[in-house]
C-alpha cells in the first residue's frame, strides 16, 4: 500500500508556563533529526496496518534533570509502539532547548495519515470517516440493538492510554505463541476498564497478565443521547511474540521490541546494575500499584521481582523471584514492563544488565 498523505505537527507547550511563543519554543526545541527518525518508523510501523484514515493525539510531560538528561513524568497514547519511538526518538536527539530541572513541560504531538483506497475495507465506508475505532480495534460505532438499555451507546467508546501487555515470559519459554483471547471489558461512565469475562486464556498466569494490563488502560467513554455511559467492549488478541515493527498486525500483540533473542536468557547469568559505571537514570518510570489486598496477612509482605535491560535501556522479560499472590505478582510484572531507562554504560559502553526490584505490599 501506498501512502497517499501524511500530514505532521509537532508542538511543545510549558506545562507551567503558557506564556511561551509556540512557534519559537518549537524550533529552538524539536530537534530535525527526532522529527526525521521519529516519522520514518512510523511510516515503516504503518505500513501494514490497514487503517484507512488515522489520526493520533499523544502528549508526553517531562521534566530534565540538571545534567540535562530528560525524564518522562506522564504519556497519554492508545498505541504502545508510538510509545516506543517517542522515546527511542527523544533519547536519540534529544531537545534542544535548555529545560529548568525539575521543571514540567507538556508536549504534544499530532498526526494524520491514510492509505489509499485500494485496501477493500476502505471502499465500504465513508473516506471522510475516522475509522480507527471500527477497523483497527473492532468498535462498533452504534451498540448492537440486542443489547440491553442500560449498556446501549450512540457514540462508541474510545481509546486513550494503553500500556502494553506483558505476557508471563514462562509461559511464553515454551512456546512463542499462546493462541488467541477474547476479552470482554466493561468500561464504565469515567472510562476506566475492567475485565468483565475471558475466553481463550485459561492459564491462571496468563489471565492474570491480561487483568492487570487492562486495568492500566484509560478509555473515552462511551456516550448515551450526549452524556458518559457504561458499555461493554468484545476485545480479540492475538497472544504471541511479535518483532516491531515488522509484526503489528493486532495492536495488542505482544511486541518484544527487540527483545525476542533476550527470551531465554537467565536473569541470574547477568551482571547486575550494581555493576555499572553509574546508576540506572530512569528515562520512564511509573509507579508500581498493588491491587486492593483484602488478606491482612500479606501487609508488609515483599514482592521481588528481576528484568533484563538491554543496551537501550529497554526492560524486557521480567520474572517474580518471590510470589506472593497471582494478582499482585502480574500488576509488579505490567509495570514493571513499562519502564525505560537510559542506556546502562560498563566502561563507557552500553550493556546488557539484570535489574532487581522489591515491591512491599502496603
Amino acid at each position: 500500500m501506498k501512502w497517499r498523505s501524511i500530514w505532521t505537527a509537532l508542538l511543545i507547550m510549558p506545562l507551567l508556563n503558557y506564556a511561551e511563543d509556540l512557534r519559537k519554543l518549537n524550533a529552538a526545541c524539536v530537534p530535525a533529526a527526532f522529527s526525521e527518525a521519529f516519522f520514518k518508523g512510523l511510516r515503516r510501523s504503518y505500513a501494514s496496518l490497514t487503517v484507512c484514515r488515522f489520526h493520533q493525539d499523544v502528549e508526553v510531560v517531562v521534566k530534565a534533570d540538571a545534567q540535562g538528561r530528560l525524564r518522562v513524568e506522564r504519556i497519554s497514547n492508545d498505541l504502545p509502539h508510538l510509545t516506543d519511538m517517542l522515546f527511542d526518538g527523544l533519547m536519540a536527539a534529544p531537545l534542544r532547548c535548555a529545560l529548568p530541572p525539575d521543571q514540567a513541560h507538556r508536549m504534544q504531538f499530532a498526526f494524520q495519515m491514510s492509505v489509499d483506497s485500494s485496501f477493500p475495507e476502505c471502499a465500504r465506508h465513508d473516506k471522510s470517516e475516522d475509522l480507527t475505532n471500527q477497523v483497527l480495534l473492532n468498535i462498533a460505532a452504534k451498540s448492537p440493538a440486542n443489547w440491553p438499555a442500560a449498556l446501549q451507546y450512540d457514540k462508541p467508546p474510545a481509546f486513550d492510554t494503553v500500556e502494553r501487555i506483558m505476557l508471563p515470559a514462562a509461559l511464553l519459554r515454551k512456546s512463542a505463541s499462546l493462541g488467541k483471547a477474547r476479552l470482554l471489558l466493561l468500561v464504565d461512565e469515567q472510562g476506566s476498564v475492567s475485565v468483565a469475562g475471558m475466553e481463550g486464556a485459561d492459564e491462571p498466569t496468563l489471565a492474570a497478565s491480561l487483568k492487570a494490563a487492562v486495568a492500566t488502560w484509560k478509555l473515552r467513554p462511551a456516550q448515551r443521547d450526549g452524556k458518559p455511559t457504561t458499555t461493554l467492549l468484545t476485545m480479540p488478541m492475538i497472544l504471541r511474540v511479535a518483532e516491531f515493527p515488522s509484526d503489528l498486525a493486532h495492536p495488542f500483540v505482544q511486541v518484544a521490541q527487540g527483545g525476542a533473542a533476550l527470551l531465554h536468557t537467565r536473569h541470574d547469568t547477568l551482571p547486575g546494575v550494581e555493576t555499572l559505571d553509574a546508576p540506572l537514570q530512569a528515562f520512564y518510570q511509573p509507579a508500581i500499584e498493588i491491587p486492593e489486598v483484602n488478606d491482612p496477612s500479606l501487609s508488609g509482605k515483599t514482592v521481588e521481582a528481576s528484568a533484563i535491560v538491554d543496551k537501550t535501556g529497554r526492560v524486557h522479560w521480567p520474572e517474580i523471584i518471590t510470589p506472593v499472590q497471582e494478582d499482585i505478582d502480574a500488576a509488579v510484572l505490567h509495570r514493571l514492563g513499562q519502564w525505560r531507562f537510559h542506556p546502562p554504560l560498563r566502561a563507557g559502553k552500553p550493556v546488557v544488565a539484570r535489574l532487581k526490584v522489591d515491591v512491599t505490599i502496603p
